[in-house]
């Protein structure tokens, strides 16, 4: 069975102790791949299994969450447009999915702005999305910088969930008890992987992990999936 995961710091607890063959790819590559047949096992996009609910959700290994600020879904946009809800135009990542999703269902229900008048652009000069490891310390010079997991999370009080493990097809109980392993096994050496990794500095790495990160679900998850689930379906990202 292969394996796929995201190749951020973020995935880095889930697969660091890993032991089966995997991949690590942009959101947007791996949704690809799985629908593809490429991979059989992913920690896929939200948006991407709300488009194809013929995947087999696996919560119970494990998935990529916060509740507040995310510190790595992040939008920059000149400071001379005040607010966000001025943006009327943005370039946007090409390895992100569900964080796209959530920028358009931010803009157009909280900050009620009709997306329609939103254009995408190229300009290094206009307001622009960052996911991953690019989102960390973005320049703030002449810009602001707004975290989308905080404003999702205060908007509506509820965690957002980036992407899940799915599966195209049953997987066995012991490829399902190796990730789990995995993913306890990583948890418990964050120390270690925070100090060997060279993406942050190790403490900045140890606040994100365990301060903006959850990888577990909590109380909230599915509703929180849900309500995403009905705003995409308004925007027509998503059939039902």
């Amino acid at each position: 069975m292969k394996l796929g995961l995201v190749p951020y710091l973020n995935a880095l607890p889930l697969h660091a102790y890993l032991e089966l063959p995997f991949v690590l790819l942009p959101p947007s590559t791996l949704e690809k791949k799985i629908f593809a047949g490429e991979i059989d096992l992913a920690l896929l996009p939200t948006l991407s299994y709300l488009k194809h609910k013929n995947l087999i959700p696996l919560f119970e290994l494990g998935l990529i969450q916060s509740m507040g600020p995310v510190e790595s879904v992040m939008v920059s946009y000149p400071q001379k447009l005040g607010h966000p809800s001025n943006i009327k135009s943005i370039k946007f990542t090409s390895e992100s999915i569900t964080s796209i999703a959530l920028f358009k269902v931010i803009y157009r229900f909280y900050w009620d702005q009709p997306l329609e008048e939103l254009q995408l652009t190229h300009s290094p000069h206009a307001a622009y999305l960052e996911i991953g490891d690019k989102a960390f310390n973005l320049p703030r010079q002449d810009r602001v910088v707004i975290d989308l997991g905080q404003v999702w999370s205060e908007w509506t009080g509820l965690p957002f969930i980036y992407a899940f493990w799915v599966a195209r097809t049953p997987p066995s109980k012991d490829i399902l008890q190796k990730i789990i392993e995995a993913r306890k096994k990583g948890m418990q050496n964050l120390d270690l992987l925070c100090r060997e990794q060279k993406i942050l500095p190790s403490a900045q790495a140890l606040h994100y992990l365990t301060k903006c990160m959850r990888y577990e679900m909590v109380e909230t998850s599915l509703e929180a999936i849900n309500l995403f689930q009905k705003y995409c379906f308004e925007l027509g990202l998503i059939r039902l």
